[in-house]
């Protein structure tokens, strides 16, 4: 006797066979309705609904290019959903194919190649030695292997860092000669993308120190491969005249930096920094030099590189002066770029706060355009670099009375700013401190001409938004910030208006 169940247990390859095969229909909503329908089924009935999928990818080899993406971005979303749930014997499958599929057409297509690479990637979170193994057996010996190949090892590192760097050592090794071979642009640039990808992944592993010393793993078990990928990419890649392939160079050679051995890095800052920075003149994008930069940095004073000290003068002028161009807000590629910068900042300061600060404020006391962005490294550093600033807070202190008679209205929007950074790290208590208080107390007090109905730019800060930020600043300092009843001669002016805000009434 066949049970409903039952007839419903047969039924569902059919179904799912049938669904997989309407995936191709020429209605976009109908195709987005068959997709959802897919992976509901898979809820229930997982091994069915991938089984009809790969099947049916196996068996119509010159399916429609559209209609078998379609089918790849499928599964990849009912694997990442179940990842859990498939079965070892499925998973083999499932890989044997996208590999297929990755390497069916020697050409690059990406959108296709892109689908079959996200399924690896998604399976390599639980079976990344099974893909692993598939991926390095399409490394030809003394041939160059598929572009997607490359980009699919890279993926896979990073989506899996843990079950794939203790066996980087030797995919890295596999692909060194391969370097030299590599000719053309795009090829060039998934194996420099790529190197980028494994160090990355080496890093945020070596990161966890439980994992590392379990697997008893360690930095210096890459020193020698990393360097001799380093060396081949700074020496033949970097000055390419391809931009696209010299920006993945700069990725890789920032991320490369921090696996040197402290000699080879010291020796490299010389010639590495000075090439980087001279770099910014050839790119209109600036966040993956910034990037770069910043991993270098933070590199060299990790493990020491006494080189670093004799470009600093060259490096704090270049890297300010990028830093003081104007922000476009509505760019995330900028607004990133300036974080990257102002990092760089932070690193600088935590090893040489004596010459970063000189040189800060000597900038405070040139024109506009360059006290404005100034005063905002300076608050970054205000608030990232407090123990390497501690004995610095009477100089910075000093330096910044300059501004309190700055006739800008938007410089001035920014120092109230940096006093709240200075007042939560305790910079007020010291001489001339009560100064910056009184500043902001004045602020809150400037006359707020009539509005003439005229809109001001948007960059502007007008005098009525200038007073109503200083008001929010000396609320702050008086309820959320401590140690202001500390401030020499300002205690009085702080303890009355904290009294009256306290004892406000209520609305």
């Amino acid at each position: 006797v066949v049970t409903k169940k039952m007839a419903i247990a047969l039924q569902a390859p059919a179904l799912a066979g049938a669904l997989v095969e309407a995936l191709c229909d020429k209605e976009r909503e109908v195709r987005r309705t068959v997709m959802d329908s897919l992976i509901d089924m898979a809820r229930k009935q997982l091994e069915v609904v991938l089984r009809a999928a790969y099947d049916y990818l196996w068996k119509h080899g010159k399916l429609p290019r559209g209609h078998r993406i379609l089918i790849l971005n499928t599964m990849e979303k009912i694997c990442i959903e179940h990842i859990d749930r498939i079965s070892t014997d499925l998973a083999s499958s499932l890989i044997d194919l996208s590999l297929r599929e990755l390497t069916q057409s020697s050409d690059v297509i990406p959108e296709w190649q892109t689908a079959a690479c996200n399924v690896l990637t998604t399976l390599g979170l639980r079976f990344a030695d099974k893909v692993l193994k598939g991926l390095l057996s399409k490394f030809p010996p003394g041939g160059q292997p598929h572009y997607f190949v490359v980009r699919a090892l890279g993926l896979l590192s990073t989506a899996n860092a843990k079950a794939v760097v203790p066996s980087l050592n030797v995919v890295i090794a596999r692909m060194l000669p391969m370097l030299s071979q590599a000719k053309h642009d795009n090829m060039q640039w998934v194996f420099s993308s790529t190197i980028a990808l494994f160090c990355e992944s080496i890093l945020e592993y070596l990161a966890d120190k439980e994992t590392a010393a379990k697997s008893r793993i360690n930095e210096e078990g890459f020193e020698g491969e990393i360097y001799s990928a380093y060396e081949h990419l700074v020496s033949q890649w970097l000055l390419s005249k391809e931009s696209k392939l010299r920006v993945a160079v700069i990725g890789a050679v920032g991320f490369a930096s921090k696996l040197l051995s402290p000699a080879h890095l010291n020796e490299q800052i010389p010639k590495l920094i000075p090439t980087v920075l001279n770099l910014y003149k050839k790119h209109s994008e600036h966040y993956p030099l910034s990037q770069c930069m910043c991993n270098i940095l933070e590199a060299a004073f990790t493990k020491n590189a006494l080189n670093l000290e004799m470009l600093l003068d060259s490096t704090l002028l270049t890297m300010h002066g990028y830093a003081c161009i104007p922000v476009d807000m509505t760019s995330q590629v900028s607004i990133r770029n300036q974080s990257e910068l102002l990092r760089c900042f932070t690193v600088l300061t935590n090893g040489y706060s004596d010459k970063v600060i000189s040189f800060l404020m000597a900038k405070l006391g040139e024109k506009e355009k360059i006290r404005l962005p100034t005063l905002n490294i300076l608050k970054h550093i205000i608030n990232s670099c407090e123990k390497a600033l501690q004995d610095k807070r009477a100089l910075i202190v000093n330096g910044l009375k300059i501004l309190l008679a700055e006739p800008n209205l938007k410089i001035r929007s920014v120092f109230a700013q940096t006093i709240i950074s200075m007042a939560s790290h305790r910079y007020l208590e010291v001489e001339g401190g009560h100064l910056m208080v009184e500043f902001v107390l004045k602020e809150c007090a400037i006359t707020v001409p009539p509005e003439t109905g005229k809109s001001s730019k948007s960059e502007e800060v007008t005098p009525k938004q200038l007073r109503e930020m200083n008001d929010h600043v000396i609320r702050m300092m008086t309820t959320t910030v401590p140690h202001t009843d500390k401030v020499p001669l300002a205690q009085p002016s702080l303890t009355l208006i904290r009294y009256r805000w306290h004892n406000r009434p209520s609305h």
